[in-house]
């Protein structure tokens, strides 16, 4: 396991990253831009890296991080995502950022754990 400022980052498969997002965690750009190296570290690749992304109360972002998000977010080493967010204006974010950046892979939000996981390892 991974600890970085904002998150813990796991591996679940040879293909799947689990990023749990800490309670109250602030995001910056920074930090954005050194998760890719901690990915292809847990996982020993550098694309097709499918996600369980846990947001958990309290998540924020630096302002700028909005700009940031719209013109510079990486999708290309991504194959899914799936979301599990806490908090229900955390989950308006979400809806709002999957409209903005254009992705070519699957996205979905779920309830629970176990459904994220299951729909995770149907993809192939």
């Amino acid at each position: 396991m991974i600890e970085t400022r904002s998150a813990f980052i796991s591996k679940i498969d040879e293909d799947t990253l689990k990023v749990i997002f800490k309670p109250n965690a602030y995001l910056t750009v920074e930090e954005y831009g050194q998760l890719y190296k901690h990915y292809q570290k847990e996982l020993g690749k550098s694309d097709a890296i499918k996600f369980l992304i846990i947001i958990q109360e309290g998540f924020k972002t630096e302002k700028k991080y909005l700009q940031f998000f719209m013109n510079h977010y990486r999708t290309d080493f991504k194959k899914a995502e799936a979301y599990i967010i806490v908090h229900p204006s955390t989950k308006m974010f979400f809806k709002v950022g999957t409209k903005m950046v254009n992705h070519k892979y699957p996205i979905k939000l779920f309830e629970k754990e176990a459904e994220a996981l299951s729909w995770l390892k149907s993809l192939k």
